[in-house]
């Protein structure tokens, strides 16, 4: 991993980011259990000493890399209390997945900041960058509709690691839902079973679905409680459609503001 991301920063200096998570899917269709975040802060501090040039013990092993030295930005990718003080702590950078919900976002956002504190740093020495499904189309109807899959991924992710008594109320029974009948071998696949599961509730509380002037103000919401940047998979099924429409109608009102 460290020499992937040193030849990458070595072809597009100062452009590459390093961004590790516990796992998800890809760990439980395996039948492995995530990282711990004890194991993860681990990995941070070899990374960066690998990529300084330094020799790291490793499960026993020694390594170190000869290229000459790159600074690679590490960031966490996180949804739980646990894992977003640890960025807080340690990281450059977070990229957290807690839904679209101002209360969910500002949660998460005090999280971090709690981890930020205890290790003498403030928000303002982090990226702060929020992992928001996002479907914005003229066409309300599709729009909505287009999102019910990534939804689902969105809501099983957060509501699996947000504590029950920091989700909204109106919440509960959608997140009990989801959570007992998640498949995750149909993990963000377009005709899960389980994206029935998904109600408009659901949807405005994981994900930005709408046309361009419902979602500017939600996208405007986001940035006013600090939020540096907005990470949006394109997760619908015209790629192209979503981003010109993005381009053209969401982020003009950005540029004005």
């Amino acid at each position: 991993m460290a020499a992937c991301a040193g030849s990458l920063a070595q072809l597009a200096p100062g452009r590459v980011v390093l961004t590790l998570g516990r796992g998800e899917s890809s760990v439980f269709t395996i039948g492995q259990r995530p990282a711990t975040t004890s194991r993860l802060e681990q990995s941070v501090h070899a990374l960066r000493a690998l990529l300084a040039g330094e020799t790291v013990s490793w499960d026993g092993g020694e390594a170190r890399m000869t290229w000459p030295t790159r600074t690679v930005p590490i960031y966490l990718a996180a949804s739980g209390p646990r894992t977003l003080r640890l960025a807080g702590r340690i990281a450059d950078g977070v990229l957290f997945q807690v839904g679209a919900d101002p209360r969910l976002v500002s949660w998460a956002l005090a999280q971090v900041e709690a981890g930020a504190r205890e290790a003498g740093r403030t928000l303002d020495e982090l990226t702060l960058c929020a992992r928001v499904g996002c479907s914005v189309d003229e066409d309300r109807a599709w729009a909505r509709q287009e999102m019910k899959p990534y939804a689902a991924v969105a809501a099983k992710t957060s509501f699996d690691a947000i504590p029950a008594e920091e989700l909204p109320v109106d919440l509960l029974e959608e997140a009990h839902e989801l959570r007992a009948r998640y498949d995750y071998y149909q993990h963000a696949h377009g005709e899960a079973q389980h994206r029935h599961l998904v109600t408009e509730r659901v949807i405005d509380a994981v994900s930005i679905a709408g046309t361009p002037a419902e979602a500017a103000p939600r996208f405007h919401a986001l940035a006013d409680l600090g939020v540096d940047r907005i990470v949006a998979p394109i997760v619908v099924s015209d790629g192209p459609r979503l981003v010109r429409t993005l381009a053209e109608h969401v982020l003009p009102a950005f540029r004005t503001a």
